[in-house]
């Protein structure tokens, strides 16, 4: 495998409990399995809040100093800069001098809480990298998903239809039916996309447009998905 980041969620969120059992347990003692020397793997950890924080500069075999650092972490009272972490174990990768830079997995320890990883659309990794989601929010797999995106397809004229494509991102091991309700001009539009696991879903709209030229404004959202 080379190398490996390992990324912690150490947000508010990961302190939920249900049933005596707390989120950010569930990830550390993952965490803790992903950093046990295996072959010639070398690793680094992560602690994902506001801001990003490795354990080390670069990577190590130093496996007993990684798993001392994820049993002292605790949740903080901070939201997630999602891709602030992920830009960070990219940088960690891609650090100039090593003769596999560029290549690695990064694994992500997380609750995918809705409001944290909104704005994670857009974020580009290396082609060299594998990203991983190990997802350890309460129940079983749960199906959390987000809009990872707005855009339209092809010009957009007064009196001619205006076809928009919304992005859906399905964080869980499992597919996911849901409904994306999109308003535009006051109207209220429907439409029925299927996510596969890991995967993204796309639902198509197609919007009228006024006669004369003006704005057509709006927000889209998923019905029935979990924050």
């Amino acid at each position: 495998l080379g190398r490996r980041v390992i990324v912690l969620d150490v947000s508010r969120s990961m302190d939920a409990r249900k049933g005596g059992v707390r989120v950010f347990d569930r990830a550390q003692a993952r965490a803790l399995r992903y950093a046990r020397r295996s072959g010639d793997l070398r690793a680094n950890v992560l602690f994902a809040g506001a801001r990003p924080q490795a354990v080390f500069d670069s990577f190590s075999t130093n496996f007993p100093a990684l798993e001392a650092e994820i049993r002292r972490a605790a949740p903080r009272d901070e939201e997630l800069d999602a891709r602030a972490a992920l830009a960070k174990a990219a940088q960690l990768l891609t650090q100039q001098g090593a003769e596999d830079a560029g290549r690695g997995q990064i694994v992500v320890l997380t609750d995918l809480q809705e409001t944290n990883w909104r704005h994670f659309a857009g974020t580009e990794l290396p082609p060299g990298v594998e990203l991983l989601f190990d997802y350890v929010g309460l129940g079983p797999d749960a199906g959390n998903l987000t809009l990872a995106g707005v855009a339209r397809q092809g010009r957009a004229e007064a009196g001619q239809p205006l076809r928009l494509r919304v992005e859906v991102r399905n964080f869980a091991g499992s597919e996911q039916l849901r409904t994306v309700a999109l308003t535009a001009n006051g109207r209220v539009y429907r439409q029925e996309v299927r996510c596969p696991a890991w995967q993204s879903g796309i639902a198509l709209f197609e919007v009228p447009t006024p006669e004369d030229a003006g704005w057509v404004t709006g927000s889209a959202r998923i019905l029935e998905a979990r924050d």
